[in-house]
C-alpha cells in the first residue's frame, strides 16, 4: 500500500510539472539596434502579484541587461 501511495504521489508531481508553458512574443521586423534609450511603463513598474523586493529585482535585472546591450 505504501509503495502504491508513493508511486501515485510521484505521478501527480510529474503531471503537475508538465503543465508549465512558457512563451514569448516580439516584433521580428523591429530594428532594435536603432534604439538608444528605454523606459519602463507604469504597468511594468507595478507588476501585479509581486512584492516590492521581487519587483525591484526584476526591474533591475532587465535594466542591467538593456544597459549591457548598449
Amino acid at each position: 500500500m505504501r509503495k502504491l501511495t508513493f508511486l501515485l504521489f510521484i505521478a501527480i508531481v510529474a503531471a503537475s510539472c508538465s503543465s508549465v508553458k512558457i512563451s514569448s512574443d516580439f516584433d521580428k521586423t523591429a530594428a532594435f539596434s536603432s534604439y538608444k534609450t528605454f523606459a519602463f511603463t507604469k504597468e511594468a513598474q507595478a507588476l501585479p502579484g509581486l512584492n516590492d523586493l521581487n519587483r525591484g529585482r526584476i526591474l533591475t535585472a532587465v535594466e542591467n541587461e538593456l544597459v549591457a546591450k548598449g
